[in-house]
C-alpha cells in the first residue's frame, strides 16, 4: 500500500461534533417536474349507465314488492280481528301506505324532538308487530324442513319478519332513489 496514503479527516471536537449534528441539512436541488404518467381513470359508457339505471330500477321494483308482502300481512291480521277496511280490495293498502308514510315523515334522523322519536317508534312497533301477527299466523301450523312452526318458533319467524318488512324497505327504497337520481 505504497504510494497510496489514506488521509484522515481531522477529529472533531465535541462541540463541532454536536454542531455538525444540529445543522440543517442542505436544501435539495430543484428537479424538474417530470410529466407523471395518468392513470387510466374508470371510463362510465352509456352501456354501463343504462345497465346500472335498469339495475337500479329492479332493485326499487323487489324493494316495492317486498313493501307489498308486509302490508299484505299487516292487512290479514288487520282483517283477522275485524277491521273490515283490512279486506276494502286494494284501498285497503292506503292503511299500510299512511304507516308508511309516518315512518317516513317521523324518521328519527330528521326528527328534533322527543315526541315526533316516541311516534315514530310507537308507529314502528305497530307496523312490525302487525306485520308479525300477519306472518306469524300464515306460518302457524306448518311444517318446513321437518320443523314444526308452531308457538314460540312461528313467533320467531313472525318477529323476524316482522322487522324486516318494516324496516327494509323504507332504507332501501331510499338509498335507491338517491342512486337512481346521480
Amino acid at each position: 500500500m505504497e504510494g497510496k496514503e489514506s488521509v484522515a479527516p481531522p477529529p472533531l471536537d465535541n462541540a463541532a461534533f454536536l454542531e455538525e449534528l444540529i445543522k440543517p441539512a442542505p436544501a435539495p436541488e430543484p428537479e424538474q417536474k417530470s410529466a407523471k404518467p395518468r392513470t387510466a381513470r374508470a371510463r362510465t359508457t352509456s352501456y354501463d349507465r343504462i345497465t346500472r339505471q335498469i339495475g337500479l330500477v329492479v332493485a326499487l321494483l323487489l324493494t316495492i314488492g317486498i313493501w307489498f308482502a308486509g302490508a299484505y300481512f299487516t292487512l290479514q291480521w288487520l282483517g283477522s280481528i275485524g277491521l273490515k277496511l283490512a279486506t276494502a280490495g286494494l284501498l285497503s293498502y292506503l292503511i299500510p301506505l299512511a304507516i308508511t308514510g309516518l315512518e317516513i315523515g317521523l324518521r328519527p334522523d330528521r326528527s328534533p324532538t322527543w315526541i315526533s322519536r316516541f311516534f315514530w317508534f310507537a308507529v314502528l312497533l305497530f307496523d312490525a308487530g302487525t306485520t308479525a301477527a300477519g306472518v306469524t299466523a300464515a306460518v302457524e301450523g306448518r311444517i318446513v324442513a321437518g320443523i314444526a312452526l308452531a308457538g314460540g318458533t312461528a313467533w320467531a319467524i313472525g318477529g323476524l319478519a316482522g322487522l324486516f318488512f318494516a324496516l327494509f324497505p323504507e332504507i332501501a327504497a331510499r338509498s335507491l332513489m338517491s342512486e337512481l337520481k346521480k
